[in-house]
């Protein structure tokens, strides 16, 4: 795989990329969106409004397709002109985009796939992980993930910074 200067979906740089000349796409493993595949159509062109307002949901569409059925979706030129086209072509549920309960949810999911046991303890990144809760930035992230805590889903144990921004240290929480 290539360097490749920023991910054409969160805008992410230094995602690696990989381009197979006869059939026109792209691999690309982004830390963010995770493993997805794009048309080179898509790749060179424009997204409408519609599109560019809900990047970050599709971005949250390509990271959990990524992290929950080991997939590589396919980004059409077709949906980067039609949100319509994307919602038809996800194979899981995107949530609306005020959905805060729903978001939340996927982020709990995301947790329970990287706990090895009820307890353990689970690291966040802001920078890197908003795409699993299709929250649009760190402070959306960061208020749904003080909704799991509200709602008795998740202990916050810590925050830090380091290197690749704040993370945080949660758990599902236990029996009250």
């Amino acid at each position: 795989m290539a360097e490749q200067d920023e991910c054409k979906i969160c805008g992410y740089s230094g995602v690696k990329s990989q381009i197979d000349l006869n059939g026109g796409r792209y691999t690309i493993a982004c830390l963010r969106c995770g493993h997805y595949r794009i048309i080179d159509r898509a790749m060179r062109g424009d997204a409408t409004t519609a599109v560019v307002r809900r990047k970050h949901l599709l971005s949250g569409l390509l990271r959990n397709v990524w992290e929950t059925i080991q997939e590589e979706f396919l980004v059409t030129a077709e949906m980067m002109s039609s949100w319509e086209a994307i919602l038809k072509a996800a194979p899981i549920l995107i949530p609306a985009d005020t959905d805060v309960a729903a978001k939340a949810n996927a982020i709990l999911r995301h947790i329970r796939r990287r706990s090895e046991f009820p307890g353990d303890v689970v690291i966040l990144s802001e920078g890197f992980d908003p795409p699993v809760g299709f929250c649009r930035n760190e402070r959306e992230f960061s208020f749904c993930l003080g909704y799991l805590v509200q709602q008795g889903f998740a202990e916050h144990l810590a925050r830090r910074a380091c290197r690749r921004g704040t993370i945080g240290l949660l758990r599902l929480a236990g029996p009250a």
